[in-house]
């Protein structure tokens, strides 16, 4: 099949009026002034003297250091040792910058950009673990004049790369993602740092990552080629750290159906290195994008049957959008550029004062999120999106570094200035006491909620990670939302909360008074009653829910908390229904307020395991998604909400496993995805069969049926 889109029809012509000044600076022309003085005159030792020291001053001022923030010195964490050479890349609120530390492990790291919201340090060195640095509040960077940051010695994992023939893959990309049990305030607290670290595979499918940490649970693994069905998303798999050490994970990709493209510009003439993403969404989970070679030309697969979107960017071109449905033929197809218009403008507050450094972040553009690029404004205000569509553009208008709203504006780009104006944000500040002294209770959390309704607050704890001290609080929601909430949490006191306050106020302050109360505590036991430390254990309140994908916690609502060498695990007093889900090496444990009233003990489930085989026609079916839906103990109406689910893959010969399940009864189905186009699918669960999990067993569990259903 042969598809031709067709260039755009407007034209504009756009002409940006640059000034670049070949001036001297007043420094220089003195400074050249006194070294034709000292030719002239250089018998005269006293005034060549005077003018070497005057000259070294002006070259003094000119060549002044940077400004240091910190100084950070790099070690290896099993003997101290310096670690000279180490790359650190510098996220400065957007801005990057590669560092290295010398000889002796130091480096000098610049201070935090004073607009920015966000300031990372990723330090990587080959045999280590890579660990990042970061603030959420950059101007504490330099509360600290040195920083010491350990790598710990890194180890390998391994695997294969198969098609659903079992033919090795070659050059196909493995992204490697370690969920790190640590969970710091992001704040001045460095970890380890293994996060879509993509690795290819050699001739024979093979592949190694030699960047993992000795001690790890699991790990999440996607694949993708662009010879090989992909998808607009690439899925994580997760495999525990005994297979991934062992090299028994194999990863398959399906063959596909090829697309064979060719991007021209207004002249008909080859675009090189024009950018082609694959899909209509942003994402993480995606594939790199393609650029073109001196021809013009890219390559996809895709399944048959697939609605497949494609975006292509360019230097100097309005950008283009392919869409079509794919059949079992090669799809050919050739994408028009024009030349680009401009948009540009102002962003200004409400009395037309210029907000400096704000963002635009394209949004949604043809019913399609796929216009990776941001753009931001000068200290003036001021932006320009160079290569902007002629078409409209949904963008998010950010000022929130500056003290204003986050909003959604509707752009098109013209020869008119576009002034853009946002709203101030809502300072909310205040105090919190106890209610019976009157003192300021010296250490508590401050829980941030968003309400969607008049009704409901949705608390996002991971908003409100490091905790407030001295009795005060102050923050700022910049967020365009309907209404906001606050919470006050502290340790011996019942939780506080407002709820209601919206953007328009601009500023409002809160006086809590906590009233004393004891903390909700109890003892994680093993089957036998032993206690059990280092358990993680989550709180989830009445109208939140927790979800727990693959024995993976994925938490932004919940309170967390770790039992100590006794087994206990303590939490601040809770003033409405709540659950409590606990998980180790130990075993598994869901349970309700109710629950805990009755007794201060909480016995783990034990872990079980399951093996089972996927036949359709009769064959082994290789690459089959399958899902585990085991039964969760909290069915209670009004209850938090606990979703559990395990999503795993079948190998070449149709074998799937996972082993850690808590004891009793799940439901196992082949899973299939039913694309509804715009990256959105729907599931569909088929021969399901019900299993019985027995702690220390392994069931095993064969699924059959036709693969046409």
């Amino acid at each position: 099949m042969t598809k031709t889109f067709s260039r755009n029809c407007l034209c504009y012509n756009w002409r940006a009026a640059s000034n670049s000044s070949q001036n001297k600076t007043e420094q220089e022309i003195t400074k050249q002034k006194i070294m034709i003085r000292i030719q002239n005159r250089f018998a005269e030792g006293w005034f060549l003297f005077f003018c070497l020291t005057f000259s070294s001053f002006l070259h003094a001022q000119q060549e002044t250091p940077s400004p240091v923030a910190f100084d950070l010195l790099v070690v290896d964490a099993a003997n101290d040792k310096p670690l000279p050479k180490v790359t650190i890349e510098v996220n400065n609120n957007g801005k990057s910058q590669t560092l290295h530390t010398d000889i002796d492990g130091h480096v000098a790291v610049p201070p935090a950009d004073s607009a920015g919201g966000y300031f990372g340090l990723f330090a990587e060195l080959e045999g280590y673990v890579k660990r990042v640095l970061e603030w959420r509040k950059p101007q504490e960077s330099s509360a600290s004049k040195t920083y010491t940051l350990k790598l710990e010695e890194a180890t390998s994992i391994r695997g294969k790369v198969t098609d659903d023939t079992g033919t090795p893959i070659s050059d196909a990309t493995i992204v490697v993602t370690i969920p790190n049990a640590e969970q710091p305030a992001r704040n001045g607290i460095d970890r380890n740092y293994v996060s879509y670290e993509a690795i290819k595979s050699d001739s024979e499918g093979n592949w190694v990552f030699k960047g993992a940490p000795k001690e790890f649970e699991s790990v999440q693994l996607g694949v993708w080629s662009y010879r090989h069905v992909s998808g607009e998303f690439f899925q994580f798999q997760t495999f525990q750290s005994k297979e991934a050490r062992d090299g028994s994970i194999t990863l398959t990709l399906p063959r596909g159906v090829s697309i064979d493209g060719t991007v021209l510009d207004k002249d008909d003439k080859p675009l090189k290195g024009a950018r082609v993403m694959y899909g209509g969404q942003m994402a993480s989970n995606k594939m790199d994008p393609q650029l073109t070679d001196d021809k013009g030309k890219f390559f996809y697969t895709a399944q048959e049957g697939e609605k497949v979107t494609l975006t292509v960017t360019a230097s100097g071109h309005a950008p283009e959008l392919a869409t079509f449905q794919m059949d079992d033929q090669t799809h050919e197809l050739t994408v028009y550029m024009a030349e680009s218009q401009p948009m540009f403008g102002r962003i200004v507050g409400p009395n037309d004062e210029p907000i400096p450094f704000a963002w635009v972040f394209p949004d949604t553009w043809r019913g399609s999120r796929s216009l990776e690029t941001r753009i931001q404004a000068d200290k003036e205000g001021k932006f320009m999106w160079k290569d902007a569509p002629y078409d409209e553009v949904k963008c998010d208008i950010d000022g929130t570094s500056e003290g204003y709203v986050r909003e959604e504006r509707k752009l098109i780009a013209s020869e008119k200035e576009i002034v853009i104006s946002l709203r101030k944000a809502l300072r909310v500040s205040g105090t919190v006491v106890d209610q019976e002294t009157g003192k300021a209770i010296e250490q508590f959390q401050v829980i941030r909620g968003v309400m969607w309704d008049a009704k409901k607050v949705q608390w996002e704890r991971n908003l409100s990670q490091k905790p407030s001290t001295g009795g005060k609080f102050s923050y700022t929601e910049g967020w365009a939302r309907p209404g906001f909430g606050i919470r006050i949490e502290a340790p011996g006191y019942l939780p506080e909360e407002r709820s209601g306050f919206k953007l328009e106020e601009e500023q409002i302050t809160f006086d809590f008074e906590l009233m004393p109360a004891a903390n909700v505590t109890w003892i994680v036991t093993d089957q036998a009653g032993s206690p059990v430390p280092k358990a993680k254990a989550y709180l989830t309140m009445e109208g939140q829910s927790l979800t727990i994908r693959n024995g993976i916690v994925q938490n932004g609502t919940s309170i967390e908390a770790t039992s100590n060498a006794e087994g206990i695990v303590e939490f601040p007093p809770q003033d409405r229904k709540y659950s409590i889900v606990i998980l180790c090496d130990a075993g598994y444990a869901e349970i309700d307020n109710n629950r805990i009233e009755d007794s201060n003990k909480v016995q783990l489930l034990g872990w079980g395991k399951l093996s089972g085989t996927l036949l359709l026609n009769d064959k082994p079916a290789a690459n089959e998604k399958i899902s585990i839906r085991p039964k969760s103990n909290l069915l209670v109406q009004g209850m938090p909400t606990v979703r559990r689910s395990i999503e795993l893959t079948t190998d070449a010969a149709g074998k799937f496993s996972f082993d850690r399940i808590p004891e009793g009864e799940i439901a196992v189905s082949r899973r299939t995805d039913i694309p509804l186009g715009n990256g959105a699918f729907r599931l569909n669960h088929t021969l399901t069969v019900k299993v019985e999990i027995i702690a220390g067993e392994t069931a095993t569990v064969t699924l059959v049926g036709d693969a046409t259903k």
